[in-house]
């Protein structure tokens, strides 16, 4: 059996909750009523939920090895990543109960 390490936020969404608006790995939840704030942007914020392969992590590399462990990096990095792994993630909607 292959075992991929996998990274999952949710932020203050009930974990199953969250396990259950996302189908797959590599996926990071917008919530409807904030997609229009970043519609065509390829960034979300991992407190809304996601789940994502550990390797992905990787994408932080360009960013750090350019910056270093920063202020910007350390308030802004969700976005980060959401931007730099925008070719390997689906952006899902879901609704707010």
């Amino acid at each position: 059996m292959l075992l991929t390490a996998v990274v999952v936020t949710k932020g203050d969404r009930d974990i199953s909750e969250v396990l259950a608006s996302l189908s797959g790995f590599d996926e990071l939840i917008v919530p409807q009523h904030r997609r229009s704030e970043y519609a065509g942007s390829q960034i979300a914020l991992l407190g809304w939920g996601t789940i994502f392969r550990k390797q992905l992590l990787r994408v932080f590399d360009p960013y750090l090895a350019r910056y270093g462990v920063d202020e910007l990096f350390y308030r802004e990095c969700d976005r980060i990543f959401s931007f730099m792994c925008h070719d390997f993630t689906r952006f899902v909607d879901v609704s707010v109960q």
